[in-house]
């Protein structure tokens, strides 16, 4: 293997010069899936090498399963003009391999507590499907003619959770996908009460009882929609978006207390291009405060990397992304203070299906589910309900956050805590 890859550099100087990067990927993946009685066990194994080079004023890429393949990938993309934005070069060495713990959830230690808590949530409408772990590891190396050397190694662990909730002769199925703990825990309560929320809520709720009141959004809704709002800041690609509904670079653009911040560095040193990771505030208390780049999109608007480079395969080359985002609300409220300010309206607890944000016509809707609320206490489960508007003024509403902030896999990283809006309609 040592000869091949020095055979690529060798061949990728003689093209480039010091104008060139090689990407390497190694994963393994590890499922295991239970379902009370019976437990599967599944194995994944993946190696991807890729290239990027400048050459007669043009940048290429190539991708393959080998270093020895990629030679040829190499040759053939330069031959039919396979032309991807500029490569950017020069950084300086990068830090030492990076090592995490392992992930250790087990879904077949915890199903059975999962199922108990599931059914008294749920008063006995909902039952446990399945419990599914997945575990692995990833290595990824970059180098390049400039002299970058960087590699890390990182391990992960994500689960998802199957329920079906019965009434009478009614049946919905229900599904919720988490990240494991630091040390492969799994979250059971926070589980339970999702799973017996989205698997019993269609069954007995109705709309909401009024049109109009305030607004409690769960975790899990702020964190999908946070999440849907994230092209917005990555790179240049919304950049006549931005500019036309925040024109002054002062202008609000969420409430006064309210920030999003990209933040990779509990989890990692460095991107997909080997530049260091860093907190950056694309919101900072209401304001605009900044975007997240990959090399390129920074060179082409003259600000630094923020360390923003993604691969979302090694099939592709990179671009800017989010690895770990998430909302901070300065002066943050408990849960139950955020429900004891309701009067009357919505606790959306779940989303009936995936945020729809428009952001060229600046347009979002939110499809809940949850509780109506009077007079700081749920009073009967709502099985659908429309929140829409104009994305522009939906962040600028919000007055008020919890402390607790929940992650979720969406499909990165997205940490986010109860919001309180004063104002919403409710449609159907």
């Amino acid at each position: 293997m040592s000869a091949e890859i020095g055979t690529l550099r060798d061949r990728l100087c003689a093209r480039a010069g010091g104008q060139w990067e090689i990407f390497s990927k190694q994963s393994e993946t590890r499922e295991r899936r239970s379902t009370g009685d019976r437990e599967e066990f599944a194995e994944r194994r993946e190696e991807g090498w890729a290239a990027r080079w400048n050459e007669d004023g043009d940048s290429y890429f190539a991708a393959a399963s080998s270093p020895g393949f990629l030679e040829g990938e190499v040759d053939l993309a330069s031959r039919i003009r396979r032309v991807v934005p500029a490569l950017l070069p020069v950084l300086p060495p990068g830090p030492a391999p990076e090592r995490f713990a392992e992930p250790a959830g087990d879904p077949v230690e915890a199903f059975t507590d999962l199922s108990q808590r599931l059914a008294a949530e749920s008063h006995g409408h909902a039952r446990l499907a399945s419990l599914t772990v997945t575990t692995g590891t990833i290595s990824e190396a970059v180098e390049n003619g400039a002299g970058l050397a960087a590699s890390r190694r990182r391990t992960f662990g994500f689960g998802s959770a199957r329920a079906v909730g019965a009434l009478g002769d009614r049946r919905v199925g229900a599904s919720l996908l988490f990240p494991t703990g630091e040390n492969g825990e799994i979250p059971i309560e926070r589980l339970a009460s999702g799973l017996s929320d989205r698997a019993t809520l269609p069954l007995r709720g109705k709309a909401v009882p009024f049109p109009r009141g305030q607004l409690l959004l769960d975790p899990a809704v702020a964190a999908a929609f946070a999440g849907a709002t994230i092209p917005l800041f990555l790179g240049d690609r919304h950049r006549n978006l931005v500019s036309r509904l925040y024109a002054d670079r002062t202008a609000r653009f969420g409430a006064e207390e309210l920030s999003f911040i990209d933040d990779a560095s509990p989890s990692f040193s460095f991107d997909g291009e080997g530049t260091p990771v860093r907190r950056t505030e694309v919101v900072r208390d209401g304001r605009l405060a900044g975007r997240l780049h990959d090399l390129a999109s920074a060179e082409r608007n003259g600000e630094a990397p923020t360390g923003n480079g993604h691969r979302a395969t090694f099939r592709l080359p990179p671009g800017p992304g989010s690895q770990r985002f998430f909302i901070e609300y300065r002066h943050p409220s408990t849960p139950a203070d955020l429900l004891s300010r309701i009067s009357r309206g919505l606790y959306a607890s779940a989303l009936v299906a995936a945020p729809r944000v428009d952001l060229e016509s600046d347009r979002y809707e939110l499809e809940v589910e949850g509780w109506a609320v009077q007079a700081g206490a749920a009073r009967s489960p709502v099985a659908r309900a429309v929140l829409s508007g104009r994305l522009s003024e939906f962040w600028k509403s919000v007055a008020a956050g919890s402390a607790d902030r929940q992650w979720f896999l969406i499909p990165n990283l997205v940490g986010a805590p109860t919001l309180f809006l004063p104002r919403a309609t409710f449609g159907s």
